[in-house]
């Protein structure tokens, strides 16, 4: 009797289902401003009416850090889950890249039974330019570049058929991982018909689609009226990518497998749009270039509705998502605030950026910068590695980063800026190689 009864036990253990693999959804907007996003705070236009309503079932986090202004540098520390010093990307061109050797959250995903597959809408990461962000992904979609003219247009809706389609291919068993990289609301900023946010009373010099260089080129002859009518065509790319977003997002609800599906929305960094003198990013590393949204919905939406205040970088999503997905979280990479988004704590740590970037097309040298910055313990502190220039901002009370604490000579500035120093001489910048 007891033999039958241990048979038993071992056959229904061995047809007991096993709990599947949670899908993976990673949305990453190119260039996207997290102060432009309804659910931060924005109420200038309604550029996020759908993403507003689907944080209500997800965890907004307020304090992502892009680990730089641009893409490639921020792209390969989100795929690897390493700073720039670690992974080399930091310039257009050149050989200091070791993503070729590095394990990415594609090929880990891949490892773990997954199946892959991006659909990239930025020019500068598709597998014809090289650079190796396609590793791990048994689908690379990049249909939605038009190289000849990469700047011009919206791709956001032919992003998201591309991703129907190839989800329509996965059965609800497999458990998916599925990369969609936006490239509105990136310079040039269209004028879409379907949205329409300018003054109608406006008739200054701004219009959908001119060249960012032309943009620029205006910005010293511009006024109020042209800055915000330039904010209003950023915020319809905005608009476009909502709805785009709410499309996919409808398509995988019909899903069976969508309650074990985890998704993610960030961006790679902000925009700067006339507030200090400049159109575009690169530039510097203030708030409106490196804090960057970070909305996150558990499967099931578990702790939906729920806000996180925490100074988080971007590097450290990367062992986060792996982490919520189950999936070992080698060591080496930077830490995982899981336990953040899950209720817990995590140690307070400095949150570092950089931007190195030297132009290779003629006309842009005014885009030539090497800036370093630190935040932590809510003081940022940017310093100009060309000119020797440092900025120190007291976060809590001057989150756009207005007002330089050098100049009001406060008696802390001295021990904070020291503080802040050690912490950037102590850590491992890129450096060419």
């Amino acid at each position: 009797m007891r033999r039958f009864l241990t048979c038993l036990f071992l056959l229904g253990a061995c047809s007991a289902p096993k709990e599947q693999s949670p899908n993976v959804l990673l949305v990453v907007v190119d260039t996207l401003r997290q102060d432009h996003l309804g659910e931060y705070g924005y109420d200038q236009h309604p550029t996020s009416p759908f993403l507003d309503t689907f944080s209500q079932e997800s965890i907004v986090l307020d304090g992502l850090t892009a680990s730089s202004s641009w893409t490639l540098p921020s792209m390969a520390t989100l795929f690897t889950g390493l700073e720039p010093a670690e992974h080399g990307v930091m310039r257009m061109t050149g050989s200091d890249s070791r993503l070729g050797a590095i394990e990415t959250l594609a090929t880990r995903f891949q490892d773990a039974g997954y199946a892959t597959g991006c659909v990239m809408g930025n020019f500068l990461m598709t597998r014809r330019r090289g650079g190796d962000f396609d590793r791990g992904f048994s689908s690379w979609d990049d249909s939605a570049v038009d190289l000849v003219n990469p700047h011009r247009g919206s791709s956001a809706g032919h992003i998201v058929e591309q991703a129907k389609l190839w989800l329509r291919a996965r059965s609800n068993d497999e458990p998916w991982f599925l990369v969609l990289h936006f490239f509105d609301p990136h310079a040039s900023y269209e004028d879409h018909s379907s949205w329409d946010f300018q003054d109608p009373t406006y008739s200054g010099w701004v219009k959908g689609g001119l060249g960012v260089g032309e943009y620029r080129r205006m910005v010293g002859q511009s006024d109020a009226a042209d800055f915000k009518a330039l904010s209003a065509l950023y915020d319809e790319e905005i608009r476009e990518v909502d709805a785009a977003f709410e499309s996919l997002v409808k398509e995988i609800e019909r899903r069976k497998d969508w309650g074990r599906t985890l998704v993610t929305f960030t961006s790679d960094h902000g925009e700067e749009l006339g507030e200090r003198g400049w159109i575009g990013h690169t530039r510097t590393l203030h708030s409106e270039l490196v804090d960057i949204p970070c909305i996150v919905r558990l499967p099931g939406g578990a702790r939906g509705g729920e806000r996180v205040q925490a100074r988080l970088p971007l590097s450290g999503l990367h062992a986060t998502i792996l982490d919520l997905c189950g999936i070992p979280v080698p060591p080496g990479l930077s830490a995982s605030f899981a336990p953040v988004l899950q209720g817990g704590e995590l140690e307070k740590r400095p949150v570092f950026c950089e931007v190195d970037f030297q132009p290779i097309l003629e006309g842009r040298e005014a885009k030539r910068v090497k800036k370093r910055a630190v935040v932590y313990d809510g003081v940022k502190l940017i310093q100009d590695v060309a000119t020797g220039e440092s900025l120190l901002f007291a976060l809590s009370s001057d989150p756009y980063e207005r007002e330089d604490l050098y100049v009001r000579r406060s008696r802390e500035v001295p021990e904070v800026q020291a503080r802040l120093e050690k912490l950037m001489r102590d850590h491992s910048w890129w450096t060419e190689e």
